[in-house]
């Protein structure tokens, strides 16, 4: 699930706050979703923020799937060397 922030102000109105909440975890949990609206009623920023968030979750699980490894090549080299 995506969590956008409350604290986001830029949102028109509670309404606005609410469809875009709604369409950001349509886009996490679907295959295709279908954005349609009135221009500056953020379809935009949605699939932004969207995208940032599973772009920076796949940049934590890579860095600690990189950092383990790097830890066993260490450990292994110290090992051998003592």
């Amino acid at each position: 699930m995506i969590i956008l922030d409350d604290n986001d102000t830029s949102n028109k109105t509670p309404a606005h706050s609410l469809f875009q909440r709604l369409a950001a975890e349509m886009i996490a949990e679907k295959s295709v979703v279908v954005i349609s609206g009135k221009g500056g009623c953020g379809k935009t920023e949605v699939v932004a923020r969207v995208c940032k968030i599973a772009l920076d979750q796949i940049y934590k699980e890579l860095k600690a799937e990189h950092d383990s490894y790097v830890r066993k090549i260490l450990d292994i080299t110290i090992k051998k060397s003592v």
